[in-house]
């Protein structure tokens, strides 16, 4: 729950040379996108909030699956939460407005992603783009939000947080 800054590109190579690692990649996970439906309106339950985020390319390090289409490719493509493509009444292919941090933009629907057998995120909205697209959006150029790890077999998922938390400065943190 804590507020962390985010991390410079160039800390992922120093975490892809970590003994143990067997991939890491970066991810950005920003509030602020809002999903607007034909009607114009917000989709979603008002209290909850709406996250724009990246849709990493390996499948062990995300808990984004699809359900239909395909995953954001580029600065025109945009995958939502299962839950607000049926909420808002979308199609696949369907173009959309997306209020980001950036102002109003429209992506063409490419993607529905769902969180195993969950719709969205305890009732929040997510937009996923390329990375990007989302850095650029979500005021992240040059910046992860994130760095996801997963450890070579047989690699003890301790020991290479010890191993990763030596090579970060002290304004980053390894959990």
């Amino acid at each position: 729950d804590a507020s962390r800054p985010p991390a410079p590109e160039s800390l992922l190579d120093d975490v892809l040379a970590v003994d143990g690692v067997r991939v890491a990649e970066g991810g950005v996970f920003a509030i602020g996108v809002d999903i607007i439906d034909a009607n114009g309106d917000r989709v979603g339950n008002p209290q909850a909030p709406s996250f724009g985020t990246t849709w990493g390319d390996d499948d062990e390090l995300t808990p984004l699956v699809v359900r239909a289409g395909w995953r954001p490719q580029n600065s025109t493509e945009v995958a939502i939460d299962a839950q607000s493509f049926a909420d808002g009444g979308f199609d696949l292919g369907d173009t959309i407005r997306l209020v980001t941090p950036q102002g109003p933009r429209d992506f063409r629907l490419v993607g529905v992603a769902g969180f195993g057998r969950a719709s969205n995120l305890a009732g929040a909205t997510l937009s996923v783009f390329d990375m990007e697209t989302a850095q650029t959006l979500l005021d992240r150029e040059g910046m992860f939000d994130s760095i996801s790890v997963a450890a070579e077999e047989g690699v003890d998922p301790d020991v290479l947080q010890s191993r990763i938390a030596a090579v970060l400065d002290a304004d980053y943190e390894a959990v």
